[in-house]
């Protein structure tokens, strides 16, 4: 019974280490399937497209983790730009050039926005794994 609770102890301990890690992949996925919708000059992306849907399915999922785990602040605002990209997503088109349309700087602040977080989740991993380190767990 001990060993089942330090294993679970220590996976939550690395959750948000590996969280970020995850996120930093989800990341540079999103960055490529933009990139390839609006610079490509195929007629279909669906791969693309799918690839941005599995990645805010993701983000939702570490959002919600982070509102479990009472860091409310940092999952509001991640809640607050999944909205706003929903939003903004309709100026994702083949051929279109970004430009300081809303919809742009939206989906701009919104993938700093996660970027910041993700660097944030190794942050709070490392900090909870320094607070455990000397624990009777």
């Amino acid at each position: 019974m001990i060993d089942q609770s330090r294993g679970r102890s220590a996976t939550g301990r690395f959750a948000f280490a590996r969280d970020a890690a995850i996120t930093i992949v989800v990341l540079l996925l999103v960055f490529a399937a933009v990139d390839d919708i609006t610079t490509d000059n195929a007629t279909a992306f669906p791969v693309e497209y799918s690839m941005l849907l599995v990645s805010a399915a993701w983000l939702a999922f570490v959002t919600a983790r982070l509102w479990r785990s009472n860091h409310r602040m940092l999952g509001g605002v991640s809640a607050l730009a999944l909205v706003a990209s929903v939003w903004a997503q309709r100026a994702i088109r083949p051929g279109n050039t970004p430009d300081l349309w809303p919809e742009y700087i939206v989906m701009m602040a919104v993938y700093v926005w996660f970027w910041a977080l993700a660097i944030g989740l190794f942050w709070l991993g490392r900090r909870e794994r320094i607070t455990h380190r000397g624990a009777i767990v």
